[in-house]
């Protein structure tokens, strides 16, 4: 199985320049990531396991389009006024992952679950893949 994944950028890449100084007041920056992901097959069905720590719920996407699986968290940074940032280490902004499924997946039986910070995704196998038993008649 190919399994693809595309961050999506938005400007940067999480760097900085030489010539650009560090600063304690420097306000913290947006960045993407992959999140880390396991990927497993069983007998009925794939298993997608995404870290996804700290995110709320309704901050997590999950779309099915054709054959990908496109998942996309955003963990936004809400400056207060109050308040000036002396070191930011915590992350934020989005993170996503594009996987390429294979035909054998009945994308309509998708289910998703989100516990504990895990995102985890069961994409059953269509019934005509699944491995069966046959009978074998003696002949006679």
């Amino acid at each position: 199985m190919e399994i693809y994944w595309t961050p999506t950028r938005n400007g940067h890449n999480g760097t900085r320049a030489r010539s650009e100084p560090a600063s304690w007041t420097s306000p913290p920056r947006s960045h993407t990531m992959t999140p880390s992901a396991d990927v497993i097959e069983t007998t009925d069905a794939l298993i997608v396991e995404m870290d996804l720590p700290g995110y709320e719920l309704e901050d997590i996407d999950v779309q099915l389009e054709g054959e990908r699986l496109m998942i996309r968290a955003e963990r936004k940074l809400t400056p207060a006024p109050d308040r000036t940032y002396h070191q930011s280490e915590r992350t934020h902004g989005v993170r996503s992952r594009t996987f390429l499924l294979p035909a054998i997946v009945d994308v309509d039986q998708t289910r998703a679950t989100y516990r504990n910070g895990v995102l985890y995704l069961e994409l059953p196998k269509r019934q005509e893949v699944k491995p069966r038993s046959i009978p074998i008649n003696t002949g006679d």
